[in-house]
């Protein structure tokens, strides 16, 4: 079942980058009701479901440009920029960097996830954090197209796509977007429930959006004698 703002982002896109519907339009359509079925699958090239994807992609690829936007440009801009995920369909239909990362081997796959997961920790620790996010999404971007055949290379992947989704959430809860950080959070969660640094990642986003009950209740799945965990508690008091 679709969560609202996912239905919300579809009936935008149907109705505002589909084909508008005019008068000759309807006329046309009367026209083609009469032919036999298969030869009604399309009229000028589109159905009346049609979208225009490239009026859309130019859309997402330029989110802000400086003309004035139409009521429905604004509104589809506020959408996609509340969802993580929306916001980062905008690319290229040229899919030669994906398959130039399927066609490595699993080894070479995972060897650049690690090396673009260290080269995310330097500018990590250097402060950078949108520099950060960069490599370590690169690093994800490998495990969408690795099939490890191994239990030790199971074992690999499962620890590094752990780690890449840990310092993410990391990253952009020092960026203060604290949506992007639980979606990360979640994401390590679904594949290790017990892993302590994203549950107390997640404790320390629901304090800083001041969701205290949230943050007890998430704190309660940690080592209460833990220093951190201390720490918390006493900024819930």
């Amino acid at each position: 079942m679709l969560d609202s703002q996912s239905y919300d982002f579809a009936q935008l896109v149907l109705k505002y980058y589909s084909p508008k519907v005019t008068k000759q339009t309807k006329e046309k359509q009367v026209v083609v009701e009469e032919i036999p079925i298969e030869n009604t699958e399309k009229m000028d090239g589109k159905t009346k479901y049609s979208i225009d994807y490239n009026k859309f992609q130019q859309y997402l690829e330029n989110p802000n440009k400086p003309e004035i936007k139409t009521k429905e440009e604004q509104e589809m801009d506020d959408l996609i920029k509340s969802n993580p995920y929306l916001s980062q369909m905008a690319c290229t239909h040229d899919r030669r960097k994906e398959r130039e990362i399927y066609d490595k081997s699993t080894d070479e796959k995972l060897e650049n996830a690690d090396y673009f997961k260290k080269e995310g920790n330097k500018k990590f620790q250097e402060g950078n954090y949108e520099q950060a996010s960069y490599f370590y999404q690169k690093a994800l971007l490998h495990f969408d197209y690795t099939f490890p055949d191994t239990p030790e290379e199971e074992k690999k992947f499962q620890q590094l796509q752990e780690q890449c989704n840990n310092n993410m959430a990391q990253c952009k809860f020092m960026q203060q977007k604290y949506e992007d950080a639980l979606n990360y959070c979640y994401q390590v969660l679904k594949q290790n429930p017990n892993n302590q640094k994203a549950i107390f990642r997640k404790a320390k986003i629901y304090l800083a959006q001041r969701e205290f009950e949230k943050c007890e209740e998430t704190l309660s799945l940690l080592q209460p004698a833990d220093p951190d965990v201390q720490v918390l508690k006493g900024q819930l008091k």
